[in-house]
């Protein structure tokens, strides 16, 4: 009897073992689209700021209006800085714009879109590529779909409209319920898997040391961990997955379902292009 009852103990622990390790596995995951460096307010606070947009355009180069504008969407991070080491490069050729939220920020993704439309419409005469990643792509859709006329090139990258689709739109939420302390090592147990040395270090507004390593050391990783949670608290996490995430999805596929590809709503420029990446 107690030979049965082993047996049946071991063939329970390999049964949960490897499900337990693949949902731990995608939860962490789900924090690749990863997540201002401040620690999230009372929940009293948030509840005072629920539903109040709290955005920015903020100038990356020099300004030079002879210039075509880029304009840089970030991914669920909201900072816009996940590009800073690419802003020298693009100087001459860009005037550079990011777009990024507060950790107070509650906007919809309509409020997002209203935006960005205008930021373009106020500069009638200057062509722009939008470059959104991840989140931000679902973004600058909405945009070129919004204001076709004023965007002549998209840049895509990993974009999110098919989030919903995916097994991630049912662990990410899980996230911000993680204890704190929790929540904030999570940034440390994934940061290996970027691969891309000091990834991490424009997000959190760290330089990046003298003699970079192939991937960061575990002191580094450890001391941004808190950081980048505070970049994305839990609080702003769960609402960017609903408002900008899976609403904006939803929106901008629908549209692509009913105008056709992207590419065909971003008006008459002979130069118009989609790019994905």
């Amino acid at each position: 009897c107690k030979r049965a009852r082993d047996r049946r103990a071991r063939s329970s622990t390999s049964t949960l073992h490897p499900a337990m390790l693949c949902s731990t596995a995608l939860a962490l995951l789900a924090f690749l689209a990863p997540p201002s460096s401040l620690r999230p307010r009372s929940s009293k606070r948030h509840a005072a700021v629920a539903a109040k947009a709290d955005f920015s355009f903020q100038l990356r180069t020099p300004a030079d209006d002879t210039l075509p504008l880029l304009i840089f969407l970030p991914g669920i991070d909201g900072t816009g800085g996940a590009g800073a080491t690419q802003w020298p490069r693009l100087a001459p050729l860009f005037e550079v714009h990011s777009f990024a939220f507060s950790v107070d920020d509650r906007s919809t993704f309509s409020e997002c879109v209203e935006a960005c439309s205008s930021f373009l419409e106020e500069r009638p005469s200057r062509a722009a590529l939008l470059v959104g990643e991840s989140t931000g792509a679902v973004l600058a859709l909405g945009v070129a779909q919004r204001v076709p006329s004023r965007v002549s090139a998209l840049c895509l990258i990993n974009p999110a409209t098919s989030y919903t689709d995916t097994p991630l739109s049912a662990l990410a939420p899980l996230l911000p319920r993680l204890p704190r302390p929790l929540y904030e090592a999570t940034p440390a147990v994934i940061s290996p898997l970027f691969g891309k040395a000091n990834w991490f270090r424009t997000i959190v507004k760290q330089p990046p040391p003298l003699s970079a390593p192939l991937l960061p050391q575990p002191a580094d990783i450890l001391a941004a961990s808190a950081a980048l949670a505070d970049v994305l608290p839990p609080e702003a996490l769960a609402h960017r997955l609903q408002a900008h995430l899976v609403d904006g999805s939803k929106v901008v596929n629908e549209q692509l379902k009913s105008n056709g590809n992207a590419a065909a709503q971003l008006g008459d420029s002979s130069i118009a292009a989609l790019l994905l990446a």
